[in-house]
Parts: structure tokens; C-alpha cells; sequence
């Protein structure tokens, strides 16, 4: 009886054991029976096995077909040139404007493109259709796997250079949606209007078209969601220092505008076929104030000084030659600054109208004193002549007295006395005087006709009244 004891005691603990092991398993089973179930799915669970699902070596996927074409020729009997057109949905934002070439007539910007189109054979299962990816979400892949299926091909027509791509990928919905982002900077043509420069707006555009299919095969159009072209910040500049720092600073250009405009299918440029394409139009305004400070009214100092020199003693020559030199050379010099980023234009440029007036106003300040000297050169030549005309008419009227009677020169005394004799512009040619321009500027009494402090007098009268004219005209046409 003793040994049976211990023996019954020890397999009833054991018992015990296994009871409490079964009850806790029973137990875990059952609390983990709802997170199972929860998390179960059927179908790809990561991007890699979605993508040999959708488009892989054991797909039926072929990316060199359209996807309404691929729709239609699920059904054996239809024509797959009844097709629909695909529609493809383009947006623009706009980063920065990061250059802009007048010369070249070239801007560029720095974008992101986005496109979106729809593909059925694209579709996947979410969570609610007992699949492994979120709802309503999306799953994204690297660009270089963009070639694997079918997307539109877009091109732009009047872009200049091959585009510094910077990056890209896309992303497929759950209900065959595509959306393919590239960020790329964009050098594009503009047929820029220079009429009113410095006080100009450019409108640019680009065209967004595709290469390959015409209308029937893709319609391109806006998003429906965000605005067809949206900008990083409300006005996003140009700087000619620093593209980097686009966004302030000191700059030159502005987008003031910027819209989207999907014209009807036609006939696009160079083909035959009926294309579908939209347009992307830039307004882009230039900062006036740096024109303003340091071309415009330099300008205009340099036609006030060579104004002033008219006031500056003609015999002083070195201080109105150089005043005046570096007035024209100045200008000139402006001139050329401008001419240097601007294309070979005609007259049309307003900005180049008013710098050649007052380079053209500079220059007469230069010729005026040319002229005013050489003037006076010619009056100090006549009037040397002039007394030694009248000091041989003297000589020879006191010749002549000697010969007359007391009473005849009592006499030519006092017509003397009382008619006193000029040197006419004959008596100086008797006397020998043949300078050409003295004797072009002399009158017949022997009188210039016109004096170099005329053309002085006049000129400071004249002058800024003639330059004030011409600026309130010249300014009439902006």
C-alpha cells in the first residue's frame, strides 16, 4: 500500500501538466484566430511579385498595344481599329524659371511633368477584394521599368535641348490608373517681342503632343482634380546671378500668368495626321527698376552734363572736350551693354530708341563745340584782317590828306569826324584776305554771319527743350 502511494500521486501531477499545456494552446489558438483571419490574402504581396503578375514573362501583357485596342480584342470578333482612343491626362508644376537667353530667344524652366492614363490590364486586387495591398492606394516603381508597359509617347515640339532629366517613377492604382512624374529642366524656344524693352511682357509657349499615335489612337487632356498647371510659389523669378535662388533676390523676370489651353484636334506640324495635343503659356514680366537705376538714368545724367558744358568758357577747350567725350563715350558705352543680350534687331526697340537719342544728344555736344571753335578761330582771323585793313586805310587816307589844300582836308576832316568808315567785306578782299571760311561767313559790311557765341546761347536754350520733346514722345509709345 506504502509503494502505491507516491506512484499514484506522480502521474496525477502529471496529468495536471498536460491539462494546463492543452488548455493554454486551446487558448492562444483561439485569441489568435481574429489576427489571422484579419490578416490573410490572397495574390502578389510585394511590388516585385505584382509586377510578374501584371506585366511579367508569364503575362499575357503586350506593351506595344494600347489598352482600348487590348480591351476590344478580347472579344474575337470585333476590329480592333473600332477602338476608342485612349485618354492620357497631363499636368505641369512649375519649380523655378532658372534661365532665359534674350539673344538665343530661349528660356528654361525646371518642372515636374506628370501623366496620368488608365490601363485595365493593370488592375490588382486591394484589400477589400481579398488582395495584399491598402485600399485605395498606390504602389510605386522605378522609371526604368516604365518601358515594360504601354504609355503614351509625348514629345514637346519647340524644345531646343535635350532635357536635363533629373528624376521619375510612377505608380499603379488598384483600378488601372498610371501615374508617371519626371522632374526635368526644359530649354524651350520663344519668339520674344522686344518692342517695348525694358517695359515688356514675353508670352512663351510649348506644345505637348504625341510623336507616335495621332487623335485616334490618344486624346490628351487636363487633370480633373488640381489646375493644369500649378506654380511652386506665387511668383517665382529669375535671377541673373543665381538660378539657384530662383525664388527671390534680385531679379529680372517674373511669371505673372500661367495657363493651359487644349485647342481641337488638327493637323499637326509637318504631318498629315490629326493630332491632339495641349499648349503651356508663360507670361513672364521683367523687372523695370534695374533699367531704371542704372541704364535709363545714367543716361540721362550724361545728357544733362554735356548740356552744362555749353556753359563752360569756349576757351577753355580741354574741360569741354572732356566733358563732353565721356558724356558720348559713356552712352556708347551703355549702348553696347545692351546691344550685347539683345538679338541683332532693328529700331523697333524702345529701350535702344531712347539710348540712341541720347547718344545722338551727347554727340552734338561733341560737335558743337568742334563747331563753336572753330568759329572762333575764324572771328580772331577776321578780326586781325579787319585792323590790318583798317590800319592800311589809314595810312592811305593820311597819304591822301597830305595832297589835298588846307580847306579840302578841313573838309574830309569832318566827314571824317562824322562818318567814320567801316571794313567791308570788299575792302578786305582788297587788302588780300582769301581765307575760304571767313570769306564764306562774312556779310557784305564786313560782318560775321554767325558768331560762335551764338551757337552757344542757342544751344542752352535749344538743347534741353529739343531732348525734353523727344523723351515725352519717345516715352508716348510704351
Amino acid at each position: 500500500i506504502s509503494s502505491k502511494g507516491p506512484t499514484h500521486t506522480s502521474a496525477q501531477f502529471d496529468l495536471e501538466i498536460i491539462q494546463k499545456s492543452m488548455l493554454k494552446a486551446i487558448v492562444v489558438s483561439f485569441l489568435s484566430l481574429p489576427l489571422r483571419a484579419a490578416s490573410s490574402c490572397y495574390g502578389p504581396r510585394t511590388p516585385g511579385q505584382l509586377r510578374n503578375q501584371l506585366w511579367g514573362p508569364d503575362s499575357d501583357y503586350e506593351k506595344g498595344t494600347r489598352p482600348e485596342v487590348a480591351r476590344l480584342a478580347l472579344n474575337e470578333s470585333a476590329n480592333p481599329g473600332d477602338a476608342a482612343p485612349d485618354v492620357a491626362k497631363v499636368q505641369l508644376h512649375v519649380n523655378a524659371l532658372t534661365f532665359l537667353n534674350q539673344k538665343r530667344n530661349e528660356y528654361q524652366i525646371n518642372v515636374w511633368f506628370r501623366q496620368r492614363w488608365n490601363d485595365f490590364r493593370l488592375q490588382y486586387n486591394d484589400t477589400t477584394n481579398g488582395g495584399c495591398f491598402p485600399d485605395n492606394q498606390r504602389e510605386g516603381f522605378r522609371e526604368e521599368l516604365l518601358n515594360e508597359i504601354w504609355h503614351p509617347d509625348f514629345f514637346i515640339e519647340n524644345q531646343v535641348k535635350i532635357d536635363s532629366h533629373v528624376a521619375g517613377s510612377f505608380w499603379i492604382f488598384p483600378n488601372g490608373d498610371v501615374v508617371y512624374v519626371k522632374s526635368d529642366l526644359l530649354t524651350l524656344s520663344c519668339n520674344m517681342d522686344f518692342n517695348k524693352f525694358p517695359k515688356d511682357v514675353q508670352v512663351c509657349s510649348f506644345r505637348i503632343g504625341t510623336f507616335l499615335e495621332d487623335a485616334t489612337d490618344v486624346l490628351i487632356d487636363f487633370w480633373d482634380d488640381i489646375p493644369e498647371i500649378t506654380l511652386a510659389a506665387d511668383k517665382i523669378k529669375l535671377s541673373p546671378s543665381d538660378a539657384a535662388t530662383a525664388h527671390g533676390g534680385t531679379t529680372d523676370f517674373e511669371i505673372v500668368g500661367a495657363y493651359g489651353n487644349r485647342p481641337d484636334a488638327d493637323e499637326g506640324f509637318g504631318t498629315t495626321q490629326t493630332e491632339s495635343y495641349v499648349y503651356y503659356t508663360f507670361e513672364l514680366e521683367r523687372n523695370v527698376e534695374y533699367y531704371n537705376d542704372f541704364v535709363i538714368m545714367p543716361c540721362i545724367l550724361m545728357v544733362i552734363i554735356g548740356w552744362a558744358s555749353f556753359f563752360i568758357s569756349r576757351e577753355a577747350a580741354p574741360a569741354r572736350v572732356t566733358m563732353s567725350m565721356i558724356c558720348f563715350l559713356s552712352n556708347a558705352n551703355y549702348l553696347s551693354a545692351q546691344l550685347a543680350y539683345l538679338p541683332r534687331l532693328g529700331n523697333d526697340v524702345w529701350l535702344l530708341k531712347f539710348m540712341t537719342i541720347s547718344q545722338l544728344f551727347t554727340f552734338y555736344a561733341v560737335i558743337e563745340y568742334v563747331i563753336c571753335n572753330v568759329l572762333l578761330r575764324v572771328e580772331k582771323r577776321i578780326a586781325g584782317e579787319v585792323k590790318r585793313t583798317e590800319e592800311l586805310k589809314r595810312l592811305k587816307t593820311e597819304s591822301v590828306s597830305q595832297e589835298m589844300s588846307s580847306s579840302d582836308q578841313h573838309e574830309a576832316s569832318d566827314d571824317s569826324n562824322g562818318n567814320p568808315e567801316t571794313v567791308t567785306k570788299a575792302d578786305l578782299i582788297a587788302a588780300g584776305f582769301n581765307q575760304k571760311m571767313g570769306l564764306l561767313l562774312l556779310k557784305d559790311d564786313g560782318t560775321m554771319r554767325i558768331k560762335d557765341q551764338h551757337i552757344d546761347v542757342t544751344s542752352r536754350y535749344v538743347y534741353p527743350v529739343v531732348y525734353i520733346i523727344g523723351c515725352v514722345v519717345i516715352w508716348g509709345t510704351l
